[in-house]
């Protein structure tokens, strides 16, 4: 009666699991077990196969997103920065107002949507931590009947220190994700000699202090694992599926493998959308001379510096978004910031 209330409160975890999940890769792995475990299917063989399917089908989102970034990017460079620019001159021409000078900023929320629809499910697992409250101050500096330069120092200050912890996280992540296709070699390794993975994991060191704090942490812990990094959570849950059935070696060697695949898709990513990365700069200073160049034409009295920074701090979330999975990435505003300062100091035009 014990062993079967055991495997009765095993399978009803399984089944917890499965509705939680539901909907994205993990959930189908363990559906998939569920039905193994119900048919009495061999286990081992069926798990296997589930795992090749799930991470083809992860590797194969990546690079249709890798495909379709691209595309994206070029959207993104024509709506904030080549229609700005032609909606500037009819700004100077016809005596527009500002309110229809900012409208391609309203198109800002609908492109993040489609991003987020169409990026791979196994992104970033930020902590939403205290710090991302202080985001509330940015509406209520907008309102503040201060001068537009203090205005502009409370908004990009509440920026950078929202983003620089969710960078740290960020981080985390990517050495976690980096470290993965050799943890589940060594785990794999470990395997043949007769260790269990539970036994396997303590055993093995990684260069990394924080990449081992959070494996003692992981062992430490009987719930749920929960990383910054969601691709990394994915495979700790499926070592927890791989502990229960008894899966060879080969298993893990063949995930190892498909993860390295993953990592190495994210990271071609980034280094096929490098050339955008000048929008972070292109933008404030393309905006920056046509402003200076119109002015010497027709006088204006349209608030240079906010429409500006409104641009450019929508190019940044937009391009984070799409390059690096997340709204606010520090180095990106960083630069921004850096070179906002340097163009309000110069002159107008050269």
């Amino acid at each position: 009666k014990m062993i079967e209330y055991m495997g009765f409160s095993y399978i009803k975890a399984l089944e917890k699991r499965a509705n939680l999940h539901r909907g994205d890769l993990l959930g189908k792995l363990y559906d998939n077990y569920l039905a193994a475990l119900n048919l009495g299917v061999t286990i081992k063989d069926r798990l296997r196969d589930v795992l090749k399917d799930v991470m083809y089908e992860l590797k194969e989102s990546y690079k249709t997103y890798i495909d379709k970034s691209a595309e994206l990017a070029e959207i993104q460079f024509a709506l904030l920065l080549l229609l700005p620019i032609v909606l500037l001159g009819f700004a100077f021409t016809f005596k527009t107002s500002i309110t229809e000078l900012l409208l391609p900023l309203l198109f800002i929320p609908p492109l993040i949507f489609v991003i987020s629809t169409i990026q791979p499910g196994v992104d970033y697992n930020i902590k939403h931590n205290k710090y991302i409250y202080s985001l509330i101050i940015i509406p209520i500096a907008i309102f503040i009947p201060v001068q537009i330069a203090f205005r502009l120092i409370i908004i990009f200050s509440v920026l950078l220190f929202v983003s620089f912890f969710i960078y740290q996280q960020i981080q985390l992540a990517n050495e976690l994700e980096k470290s993965l296709p050799l943890l589940l070699k060594e785990i794999a390794e470990y395997l043949r000699l007769g260790y269990t993975i539970q036994n396997a994991i303590p055993r093995i060191k990684i260069n990394s202090s924080k990449v081992n704090k959070v494996l003692s942490e992981i062992l430490r812990q009987s719930n749920e694992i929960s990383t910054p990094s969601k691709l990394f959570n994915m495979s700790m849950k499926v070592l927890f599926i791989i502990s229960k059935s008894g899966s060879s070696s080969v298993a893990l060697e063949e995930l190892a493998n498909a993860i390295n695949e993953i990592v190495y898709a994210k990271q071609s990513l980034i280094r096929q959308l490098r050339l955008y990365d000048a929008m972070i700069i292109l933008t404030p200073i393309m905006l920056w001379l046509a402003f200076g160049t119109l002015n010497k034409i027709v006088s204006s009295t349209l608030p240079a510096i906010d429409i500006i920074a409104a641009y450019s701090v929508g190019s940044v979330i937009l391009f984070s978004k799409l390059s690096r999975f997340t709204l606010l990435y520090f180095p990106a505003i960083l630069l921004l910031v850096v070179v906002l300062l340097i163009l309000s100091f110069l002159p107008p035009v050269f």
